[in-house]
């Protein structure tokens, strides 16, 4: 398996328009899919570790081209396979996200693990210094972390669009999950949680399990409105809800089937069953993500957006005639959650029963 960066260096200095539109660069990936020759497999299923030389041939001569020999060790690893894993894209501004609420990384993994997330990819784009809290949680095995996601060309562009590597970090959370995990949701940052009306993500799934299901195209809805005072508790801030929305996605992938990432999509080798729709989007009634779109929104300086990992308003949420009629059910999880974060510090996590992968 090759993997290549796009676009080059001379390629990055021209504007990349994200596919909303807007005026962010967006970088994304490009795989190429090598066939093991037969003796490397027989050697491999022995051999503990192997070398493997990778380079491109002249398409005239058919001779190596040894400027772009790469040799890769490959290791044989064993790891648990789960149901679903959840990928954050590069978040920034941690500090400031963690003044507003102390507990909001704790909470945002342990409602995940408790719906029976047992992989969390957290990417940390600059200044997030999230290391610490994530400790105990990687000491359990729950959490990948990849901090300063962002280097060499992409740290200077990365401060001034904030989202631009959000898809090479999707892209590799899904090709790192490959043979590790049957489902992959992506979501943008700790104010969006999966599943929220769910018991857990494996019975969810579960109806749409069958191969020809690439992608499960999540609904969400948006919960904001009067901040619950009294409370720094991100889950138990917001209690009011507008209706599920199926235009706003956040989906989850069979990580085989995707070849790379879009915001909010992905391309598939095996693409959904268009004709019948067969599992392309799962009701609300079924699962659906709550979105805290307002969480972010105090003390901030709409021009400067780039201050720390926020959205952006919603003109018509923030106007004062709209009214939000539903409930949250995300403060309906709170015991299990402050649970799961005690379970986590005293090292007892996998000591009690919870949703299984």
């Amino acid at each position: 398996h090759c993997h290549a960066w796009w676009p080059t260096a001379a390629f990055f200095k021209r504007p990349f328009v994200k596919f909303s539109g807007r005026s962010h660069p967006m970088i994304t990936s490009v795989r190429y899919f090598c066939p093991i020759p037969d003796c490397i497999a027989q050697c491999a299923a022995s051999a503990p570790h192997f070398l493997v030389s990778l380079g491109l041939t002249n398409a005239n001569t058919g001779s190596v081209n040894r400027s772009t020999l790469l040799n890769v060790v490959l290791v044989r690893k064993t790891q648990p396979f789960v149901t679903a894993t959840i990928c954050t894209q590069p978040m920034w501004g941690y500090p400031r996200m963690k003044k507003m609420y102390p507990a909001i990384l704790d909470e945002w993994l342990s409602y995940h693990y408790s719906k029976g997330f047992r992989r969390a990819i957290v990417y940390e784009q600059w200044d997030a210094d999230f290391e610490q809290d994530l400790a105990h949680w990687k000491a359990q095995g729950f959490v990948d972390y990849h901090s300063r996601w962002s280097s060499g060309l992409w740290a200077a562009d990365s401060q001034k669009y904030q989202y631009c590597t959000q898809s090479a970090a999707h892209d590799h959370c899904v090709f790192v999950s490959r043979l590790r995990s049957r489902w992959v949701s992506l979501v943008h940052g700790l104010d969006l949680y999966y599943c929220s009306n769910c018991v857990d993500v494996a019975s969810a799934f579960q109806p749409y399990t069958d191969a020809n299901n690439s992608e499960l195209r999540i609904g969400r809805k948006d919960c904001g409105g009067a901040r619950v005072s009294g409370t720094r508790s991100l889950i138990l801030s917001f209690n009011l809800c507008d209706e599920p929305n199926t235009n706003l996605l956040h989906p989850s992938f069979d990580p085989m089937q995707s070849m790379a990432t879009f915001v909010h999509s992905t391309l598939v080798t095996y693409p959904r069953d268009l004709d019948n729709q067969l599992a392309a989007t799962p009701p609300p009634s079924e699962i659906v993500s709550t979105h805290l779109y307002e969480a972010f929104l105090a003390d901030t300086n709409f021009s400067d957006w780039r201050e720390f990992d926020r959205l952006r308003p919603k003109k018509d949420k923030y106007d004062p005639q709209y009214t939000l009629k539903h409930r949250s059910t995300l403060p309906d999880t709170y015991a299990a959650v402050t649970n799961i974060i005690q379970l986590v510090r005293s090292g007892r996590l996998h000591q009690v029963a919870w949703p299984q992968s």
